[in-house]
């Protein structure tokens, strides 16, 4: 099966472009983007990448913008090859490429919503797509508010033998890792009050999407340390190198990150607020907190000697029976041929 899978950009370390490079090296697909850095991305060796070289953007003083994502939608789908047998959308903007090859070409299109729906968007896109794939049952209970769709939800996976089990069973230090981009809602604010409070040291990696979230962070910290653009093999370092995950994001869709800490062994404490919180069992294979002023009591719980073992081979166990790409990739085939149907 021939499969477009398409995407806005892919020059960050972000959990889309996980997502996206993941399937299309497991399918043999061939990934559109309009932005493209391979040296600012995961490994892109062996996946075949299509990037718009677009034209000028149209220059309309009102609604610029829209009219320039409309334009640059109208050219991707001017690019993606003919025989194409399904398309497969990834994020925001992508589904408006899909609407427009499918007025020359009318394929199934499967979209992967990976962000919660928080202004409508314009309907006639959505409603082109035969199926919405989504991560959690927060952006599932959207969807169908919203456009009155049933989508399907599928969890995404990870490579367990690139994120490799530490044992972890004694605590040195408490030095906390966090991975996200900076953005308000990923709520770091409290875990840096604790931490201001408590002297322990913490770590983000992660884009600086919005600089003034990113100064006012920085400049409330007293132990932060500050890291992006990592290599696989840095991030995994991080993760082996640190005491515990926490990951405060409210609201947050899934939370990749989450997964990739538990395989590698570090014991995670997870916001109820990130979809990552449904699959998982608080005490047993995580720490989940409903209340950013339960951190502090939630760090002591998963930092106790007993429990910290008992959580970092739980956490390995739950990712290892439940989580791959392989299982990601056939769920996505299966729901590709249902469309074709």
């Amino acid at each position: 099966m021939k499969v477009a899978i398409i995407i806005s950009r892919l020059n960050s370390f972000g959990g889309t472009q996980r997502q996206a490079i993941e399937l299309a090296r497991r399918l043999k697909a061939r990934i559109y983007t309009l932005r493209y850095d391979p040296d600012n991305t995961y490994d892109t060796r062996d996946i075949d990448v299509t990037q718009l070289t677009a034209k000028k953007a149209s220059k309309i003083p009102l609604f610029a913008r829209y009219i320039d994502r409309i334009d640059r939608a109208k050219q991707m789908a001017g690019i993606i090859d003919k025989d194409t047998e399904i398309l497969n959308p990834h994020g925001n903007w992508s589904q408006m490429v899909a609407y427009y090859y499918k007025q020359k070409q009318n394929i199934p299109s499967v979209w992967q919503l990976n962000t919660l729906v928080k202004e409508p968007f314009d309907k006639k896109y959505v409603y082109a797509q035969d199926q919405i794939t989504v991560l959690d049952s927060n952006v599932f209970k959207q969807v169908v508010k919203t456009y009155n769709h049933i989508p399907k939800i599928v969890r995404t996976g990870l490579d367990l033998d690139k994120f490799k089990f530490k044992q972890r069973t004694s605590l040195h230090q408490r030095r906390v890792l966090m991975v996200s981009s900076f953005l308000p809602h990923r709520n770091f604010e409290p875990v840096i009050k604790v931490s201001n409070k408590l002297g322990f040291p913490v770590t983000i990696v992660g884009e600086v999407i919005d600089k003034i979230y990113y100064e006012k962070i920085r400049n409330y910290a007293k132990y932060l340390t500050h890291k992006q653009g990592l290599s696989d093999q840095e991030l995994l370092n991080e993760y082996y190198n640190h005491d515990v995950f926490i990951f405060p994001n409210n609201p947050q869709v899934w939370g990749l990150a989450v997964f990739e800490a538990m395989a590698t062994g570090l014991p995670v404490i997870v916001s109820t607020g990130a979809g990552a919180s449904e699959v998982l069992s608080s005490g047993i294979n995580a720490m989940l907190m409903s209340d950013h002023r339960e951190i502090e009591l939630a760090m002591t719980r998963a930092l106790n000697g007993s429990n910290y073992e008992a959580l970092s081979l739980a956490g390995r166990k739950f990712v290892e029976e439940n989580l791959s790409w392989d299982k990601y990739a056939e769920e996505m085939l299966r729901i590709f041929n249902h469309a074709r149907c």
